[in-house]
């Protein structure tokens, strides 16, 4: 089995092949998002990782995305799932060779589950409940979340702000 995969061209190449190359490639350029594009990579492989490129298509994923929702994943995280499968394809239809030839003619079209549906509302909360937030809050916290409820700024950027960063502003007297 493993001197067949070796022989395998172009599109008759494995889906499980092409992502471990993606894989490498996100490593080698150190990519901070390689753990998570990883845990995509696994949770396709059972799906479509013994496909040849050439059958990878928006229906072969069908009882991926079905098996997710059931799952209770919502469409937002599916559909990171899904772009990784865009972009392996993508890469073996415009960058990936063998032979001189790449390794798709064409990329195929997948589609992305509508995540407007089941979309959460963000909404404010109330001077109560920002109140008895802060009151369960370690003393250490207290003010980045007062900085985030008051900036809607996300986790990810509350929590890597550096105080090298910091620029005085006279207007205002900070």
């Amino acid at each position: 089995a493993q001197r067949e995969n070796e022989l395998r061209g172009g599109d008759e190449q494995l889906f499980a092949a092409a992502a471990a190359k993606y894989l490498i490639e996100c490593q080698q350029r150190g990519a901070r998002s390689l753990e998570t594009i990883s845990y995509h990579v696994s949770i396709l492989l059972p799906y479509i990782g013994t496909l040849a490129l050439i059958d990878v298509c928006n229906e072969a994923l069908e009882s991926f995305k079905d098996d997710r929702l059931e799952d209770g994943a919502k469409a937002s995280t599916v559909n990171r799932s899904l772009e990784v499968v865009r972009t392996v394809m993508n890469r073996a239809a415009r960058v990936w060779r063998s032979g001189g030839k790449p390794w798709l003619a064409s990329s195929p079209l997948i589609e992305m589950l509508d995540e407007q549906a089941t979309k959460r509302q963000p909404y404010p909360i109330s001077w109560q409940q920002q109140t008895v937030l802060m009151m369960v809050l370690p003393t250490h916290l207290q003010e980045m979340v007062l900085f985030a409820l008051n900036t809607g700024a996300r986790d990810n950027n509350i929590c890597r702000l550096r105080w090298s960063w910091e620029r005085p502003v006279p207007e205002l007297g900070r």
